[in-house]
């Protein structure tokens, strides 16, 4: 099998696995707001120095409940794509540059997740 083969069967199958659920998806914006912990953003979206962060967003967004569901899936995954830019492994904190250019991009994130 030549190289080029393999190459194309690597890629292929590099996005194979259940796709994730609504709410693991919710969760995990929650997960990479709250690592990153944005000033500007914390603003936006009413926390404090003292706020729980996970828990207060969770709680706004109701995706703390597995049978969560976007109104609009494919509208959330277009507007968290700024946070992601940086890698979309689950560890990757994005920076505080792309979290504004996500909720300027979809100010109904900053609604979402129970800002103003």
């Amino acid at each position: 099998m030549s190289m080029r083969v393999v190459a194309v069967l690597l890629v292929l199958t590099a996005c194979e696995g259940a796709e994730a659920t609504d709410a693991e998806v919710c969760r995990d914006v929650v997960r990479r707001l709250c690592s990153s912990r944005c000033e500007a953003a914390d603003a936006k979206l009413g926390l404090t120095i003292d706020s729980n962060c996970t828990a207060q967003l969770t709680a706004a967004s109701g995706c703390g409940s597995d049978d969560f569901k976007f109104e609009s899936r494919s509208a959330f995954l277009s507007c968290r794509l700024p946070i992601i830019r940086a890698g979309d492994n689950v560890d990757q904190v994005p920076s505080c540059d792309d979290v504004d250019d996500m909720l300027r991009g979809c100010p109904s994130l900053v609604q979402f997740y129970g800002g103003r």
